[in-house]
């Protein structure tokens, strides 16, 4: 996978997390196109799955 793929995917989902765990749920789902399940699976995701599903061959954001 290329490297600024990676990256761009687990910042992504870095900030999904966070607006997560500051009560932004609505801000998450809004921005960044978020599932109500998309959030709870983010909710108690560690940051080693982060790092993985990032490096999966899947694009998490959506353009």
């Amino acid at each position: 996978m290329d490297e600024n793929l990676y990256k761009l995917n687990l910042d992504y989902l870095i900030v999904a997390q966070s607006l997560i765990f500051s009560g932004s749920e609505q801000k998450a789902m809004f921005c960044l196109g978020l599932t109500t399940e998309a959030v709870s699976l983010l909710r108690k995701m560690p940051l080693a799955q982060l790092k993985s599903l990032a490096r999966s061959r899947i694009n998490c954001y959506r353009g």
